[in-house]
C-alpha cells in the first residue's frame, strides 16, 4: 500500500514495505561508507569545511544505528507477513 491515505480528514503519505526496506538498506550502506572510510573527510577537505570531521561521530553513528534498526524491522515485518499467508 503506497500513496496517500486520509485519516481524520488529513492526507498522510504512506510508504510501502519495499520502499522502506530500500531506504533502510541505502541509508545503512551510505552511512557505513561515511563511518568506516575517509569519504567524508575527503569531501570536507574539497569543500573547505575541515571543522566538520570532529562532529561526524556524533552524527553518523546514531544515523547508522537508526538505518540498521529500520532495515531489521522491515525485514522482520516482511517475513512475518509472508509467514501469515
Amino acid at each position: 500500500m503506497s500513496g496517500c491515505s486520509v485519516l481524520n480528514g488529513k492526507k498522510h503519505f504512506v510508504m510501502s514495505d519495499r520502499k522502506l526496506l530500500i531506504t533502510g538498506l541505502v541509508g545503512s550502506i551510505a552511512t557505513a561508507l561515511c563511518c568506516f572510510t575517509p569519504l567524508l573527510i575527503i569531501l570536507a577537505g574539497f569543500a573547505g569545511i575541515m571543522v566538520l570531521p570532529f562532529w561526524l561521530d556524533y552524527l553518523l553513528l546514531p544515523a547508522l544505528l537508526s538505518f540498521l534498526i529500520l532495515t531489521g524491522f522491515m525485514l522482520w515485518r516482511m517475513a512475518f507477513k509472508n509467514h501469515q499467508r
